[in-house]
């Protein structure tokens, strides 16, 4: 059971190894609420999804963390991943679609920019696309979600 979730748009530095060789998600709002504050390590599947459906997948892990620990007045809270295939096919403007189930367990989901599922998303979450976004157990959405992975 999908106990909480994050979409976010990708950007350039977190997907173009020409641009940044990180391989990290910022850590934008929506994963700082559904991650804390804490260090914590994750297994998770990592999934790329185009219009002809599921194009890659494979199993990693996941390390959320704060870039500047030692900093005491600065945080900047990062989702560090290993070099998954998936994540090697995601371009920026495509969407991370990220879930955590009841046992931890993270499901990391790429859907290419434009899709038909991009599109359904973003008519059936309420704030839209366009900002980062959160939702916990028990919304609406979170049903939502749930129907379409099981697709």
């Amino acid at each position: 059971m999908i106990v909480g979730l994050a979409l976010k748009v990708l950007s350039e530095v977190e997907v173009n190894y020409m641009v940044s060789n990180q391989h990290e998600f910022n850590g934008v709002a929506s994963l700082k609420r559904l991650f804390g504050t804490k260090k914590q390590f994750f297994n998770a599947r990592f999934v790329y999804m185009s219009n002809a459906g599921i194009e890659s997948q494979e199993n990693g892990s996941l390390t959320w963390y704060d870039a500047r620990e030692n900093h005491s007045y600065r945080t900047e809270y990062r989702l560090y991943y290993d070099s998954a295939m998936p994540l090697q096919m995601a371009n920026a403007g495509d969407t991370l679609l990220l879930t955590v189930d009841d046992m931890d367990f993270v499901n990391i989901f790429i859907i290419e920019r434009g899709t038909q599922l991009v599109n359904y998303l973003s008519s059936q979450i309420k704030n839209g696309m366009n900002m980062d976004y959160y939702i916990s157990t028990n919304s609406r959405d979170t049903q939502v979600i749930e129907n379409i992975l099981r697709l």
